[in-house]
C-alpha cells in the first residue's frame, strides 16, 4: 500500500463541507476548560500566597517600623500637596528628560 493510500484511510476530523466533527470539537473545549481550571488554581494559589506576604509585611511594619522608612512616609506626606501642583503646572507637562543632557 503507498503512503497516499495509507494516509487516505486515517479519519480526518472535518466534514466534507469543512466543518469540524463534533467529537473533536467537543474534545477541543474539554481541554480548554482544563486549562482554564488549571490556570484559575495556579491565580487562587499566587493569590494566596501573596495575601500571606502582605500580611506579614503589615505586621512586620506595624510592630517593628523602620525609622528610615517612617520618615520617608512623612516626608511623602508633608509634600503631597506640592506633587499635586506640580503635577497641574506647565513643567509637569513638559517631557521627561532623564538621564539626557538639555542644551542651553
Amino acid at each position: 500500500m503507498t503512503r497516499m493510500a495509507i494516509f487516505c484511510m486515517i479519519p480526518t476530523p472535518f466534514h466534507e463541507d469543512g466543518s469540524l466533527d463534533e467529537v473533536t470539537t467537543w474534545l477541543a473545549e474539554r481541554e480548554s476548560r482544563e486549562r482554564l481550571s488549571q490556570l484559575a488554581s495556579e491565580v487562587q494559589s499566587r493569590e494566596l500566597g501573596l495575601q500571606a506576604e502582605v500580611e506579614d509585611l503589615l505586621t512586620t511594619l506595624e510592630n517593628n517600623p523602620d525609622r528610615e522608612f517612617v520618615r520617608l512616609v512623612e516626608e511623602a506626606l508633608r509634600n503631597l500637596a506640592d506633587y499635586a501642583a506640580l503635577g497641574q503646572s506647565p513643567l509637569g507637562l513638559a517631557p521627561a528628560r532623564v538621564g539626557r543632557r538639555v542644551a542651553y
